[in-house]
């Protein structure tokens, strides 16, 4: 039986951005289709594009249940990159890494009308009793990260670090 849900984070920004992003490009490979007759190649190429913006938009979340931590991206391409919830009673740490905040959305955003782009992240590392370490990267900001790892239910919590 899975645990119920305690807390849910994600960035309503990156929410609706990557929403957006996948209304255009399904919209992009809607009108590639219908005018596919026109030209086969230039159409056949749109329609892939839109596919694979279709494929990588979304959105980073972190769910704390009673029994587990799921960190999951929201794209469908990070959707099958292998084990994203694991039961506590697998981990020994979490720490989390990176300069992600609101300050550095918006420079991602600015920087991405012009030339260069700023890539910021947050990691989120979870130490198993293995000693085995599995990374998320995020784009999460870090205080909402920092607040649902506080939301771990004990005796998970004394052991759920940041820096």
């Amino acid at each position: 039986m899975r645990g119920k849900l305690i807390h849910r984070t994600f960035s309503f920004f990156r929410t609706f951005k990557a929403s957006v992003f996948r209304i255009v490009s399904l919209g992009g490979g809607l009108f590639a289709i219908w005018h596919y007759d026109e030209n086969p190649v230039l159409t056949s190429f749109v329609f892939g594009f839109g596919l694979l913006i279709f494929l990588a938009a979304g959105d980073d979340e972190i769910s704390i249940y009673e029994d587990r931590i799921k960190i999951s991206g929201g794209s469908l391409w990070r959707a099958f990159r292998g084990k994203n919830s694991i039961p506590y009673h697998e981990i020994k740490a979490i720490d989390v890494t990176g300069t992600y905040d609101r300050t550095a959305d918006l420079l991602d955003d600015l920087a991405s009308l012009g030339p260069g782009h700023y890539s910021g992240w947050n990691d989120i590392k979870i130490w198993t009793i293995e000693g085995k370490p599995l990374t998320f990267r995020a784009r999460i900001y870090r205080k909402k990260i920092e607040e649902a790892l506080r939301k771990i239910p004990s005796p998970f919590d004394k052991l759920a670090s940041t820096r």
